[in-house]
């Protein structure tokens, strides 16, 4: 007897379910100006080809307006991870408006408000990696 167990393993091979985010979720990245948003935050803002980036100087808040790639300023949204996040960068979008971030960051407190519009309050963004409370 050599001590070891045979073992009849029967592997599970089915697709196993995974919780998808219900929350709003958006990063800003700064070299490219990536922002990065969640399935659920993509799905709320209906799916757009595209979105038109606004800003209000005075609140220090970005606006994102869903959007067709017909409109010569909106900007296309692109899968990242085709079944986690969408992807739209605009570092040009940046630079007009003066935003300097030195490293990606997170908007807790991210909205998608009465018009479908995105909000995001760079007052109120943190560090990515920083864990903070997302209860609203």
């Amino acid at each position: 007897m050599s001590g070891r167990q045979s073992w009849k393993w029967d592997e599970f091979k089915e697709i196993a379910a995974r919780k998808a985010s219900d929350r709003i979720y958006v990063t800003l990245e700064p070299e490219y100006g990536t922002f990065v948003v969640n399935i659920e935050t993509y799905r709320r803002m209906n799916e757009p080809e595209a979105v038109v980036l606004l800003y209000d100087r005075e609140e220090r808040t970005i606006g994102v307006r869903p959007s067709t790639l017909d409109v010569p300023h909106a900007v296309a949204v692109y899968p990242r991870h085709q079944r986690y996040s969408r992807v739209f960068r605009s570092k040009r979008f940046l630079n007009k408006h003066g935003i300097v971030i030195s490293k990606r960051i997170e908007f807790p407190r991210a909205r998608i408000d009465g018009d479908g519009l995105l909000v995001l309050d760079l007052r109120q963004a943190v560090p990515a990696t920083e864990r903070v409370n997302r209860a609203v």
